[in-house]
């Protein structure tokens, strides 16, 4: 909130020798420092996060909140505030992140985000593995095929790949 940066920031001018490194080994001399687990006006965001997921595990069907917004606004943050929280709730959180500069290979954000769920379900244990891959061939069926030529480490879930 606008109040407590204003804290912070008093704090800062009355005792800057807390805030600014005045080492000389330092690379970026009176470098400012922030505290990273703080989150700063964002409660409302990610208040919106944890209700859509409180009505979403209410319901009988696989849903996803998707977070977007320009470059440096803090998407990234919100959702490492929410993950361990979400985690308790045994949310599976995944993500990926559109680089402009790779515009030339399609979805490679949506492709980054299941190929780093895909390689979290292989340490989760067989129990899991197994669970995962229930759930994907009663969602898909045969179907599957199409999903590991898009998503090839589907195939380290699934165990070997299938045919189209």
């Amino acid at each position: 909130s606008v109040t407590e940066v204003y804290l912070l920031l008093d704090k800062m001018m009355s005792n800057p020798r807390n805030f600014l490194s005045d080492k000389r080994k330092d690379l970026y001399y009176g470098q400012l420092r922030f505290p990273s687990y703080k989150l700063y006006d964002r409660d409302d965001q990610l208040s919106k996060i944890m209700n859509t997921y409180s009505q979403m595990t209410s319901e009988e069907s696989s849903k996803m909140i998707l977070v977007s917004g320009y470059s440096g606004t803090g998407k990234s943050a919100l959702i490492e505030h929410a993950r361990p929280i979400l985690k308790t709730k045994n949310a599976h959180i995944i993500y990926g992140k559109f680089d402009q500069l790779q515009q030339a290979e399609p979805f490679v954000a949506i492709i980054d985000a299941f190929n780093d769920f895909f390689d979290k379900a292989k340490k989760g244990g067989p129990k899991y593995i197994q669970r995962i891959k229930t759930a994907i061939f009663e969602a898909i069926g045969s179907e599957v095929g199409v999903l590991t030529n898009f998503f090839p480490r589907l195939c380290q879930v699934l165990g070997s790949p299938v045919a189209d």
